[in-house]
């Protein structure tokens, strides 16, 4: 509830109570923050119209339109990649410290773990399969 209230104001697991008013930044919301907050780079999840989270695994098809959220990405992609696998995802279209933006590439399938590294550093993993759309297809013959 928080990230949708509040937007990426916490670095970590929060809880927020809104007051009496229910407003926001009224003045009387209660916020109790819980743990540390990472040290290095830091995926929450995958969000998205075609991602489907069944407990910490992520199923998404190839070619969607996906947002990871997260702590200490960096402010740009600079020396940075994200990575399924060995595979390094280049299609980001956005990157900030709490967000990367992106189009899966149609070609990659399977279950992998999903990754930030900066530098020296790397985030923790997401769980995510990707999978060819059903109806998708593979190879194209013309016959007589």
């Amino acid at each position: 509830m928080s990230a949708e209230i509040f937007g990426d104001g916490f670095e970590r697991f929060t809880i927020v109570s809104l007051g009496p008013g229910g407003v926001p930044g009224s003045g009387n919301d209660l916020v109790y923050q819980l743990g540390a907050t990472p040290a290095g780079p830091s995926l929450a999840g995958m969000q998205g119209p075609d991602v489907v989270r069944e407990g910490a695994l992520h199923q998404v098809t190839a070619g969607a339109e996906v947002q990871l959220r997260g702590y200490g990405l960096g402010p740009a992609q600079t020396d940075a990649a994200l990575l399924f696998g060995p595979s390094e995802l280049s299609d980001i279209g956005f990157w900030r410290d709490t967000r990367i933006e992106l189009m899966l590439p149609t070609d990659v399938e399977g279950r992998e773990g999903l990754f930030v590294e900066r530098g020296a550093e790397r985030s923790n993993a997401l769980d995510v399969e990707i999978s060819i759309p059903q109806n998708a297809a593979l190879d194209w013959a013309v016959y007589p």
